[in-house]
């Protein structure tokens, strides 16, 4: 595993928009059950798949886990090791164990805005700012940009093509 997260625990101020943040922390079983949803339909990034899910399965496990028994971190423990293995990233049990037990709140941002930032990056090629090396970029011409003089050129009027001093045969 060589990887890193992209998004630290505590970065971009609790998932780095204001949606993420106060989904983190007043409605986490949904913002778990859209990560949980974004995690499976990998790298699709169309937002109506993530916008509109409002209770499914790992919601209601989330919450069930949280309210009844207070083990809301569980799901999020196993979902980050999940996400470790799959991406590469470098970590043990433990750190994921730690983050999750102690702030459910920026660990549950960390992975939804991982995996966003991972998908987009999937989409794009892995070509920055979104993280990766650069796949493509500007290639210049073989043979170099030069300039050619008596290269044909466009005059006001004139038939496209017409060089100056040379008469135009109507």
């Amino acid at each position: 595993m060589s990887d890193t997260w992209r998004n630290g625990l505590f970065s971009h101020v609790c998932g780095g928009d204001c949606g993420t943040c106060l989904g983190a922390w007043f409605c986490s079983p949904c913002l778990y059950g859209r990560a949980v949803n974004r995690y499976e339909k990998f790298p699709d990034t169309d937002k109506d798949h993530y916008d509109n899910v409002a209770c499914n399965g790992p919601c209601w496990l989330f919450f069930g886990a949280g309210v009844c028994c207070g083990l809301q971190w569980i799901p999020l423990l196993f979902k980050r090791g999940e996400i470790r293995d799959r991406f590469g990233i470098r970590g043990d049990g433990c750190v994921d164990c730690l983050a999750s037990f102690f702030c459910a709140p920026c660990a549950l941002a960390q992975v939804e805005t991982e995996l966003k930032d991972r998908a987009t990056a999937a989409q794009h090629g892995g070509a920055p700012p979104f993280g990766g090396d650069i796949k493509q970029g500007y290639a210049p011409p073989p043979q170099g940009m030069s300039y050619q003089p008596g290269a044909p050129t466009y005059q006001h009027g004139a038939p496209p093509y017409h060089q100056p001093g040379v008469p135009v045969h109507q």
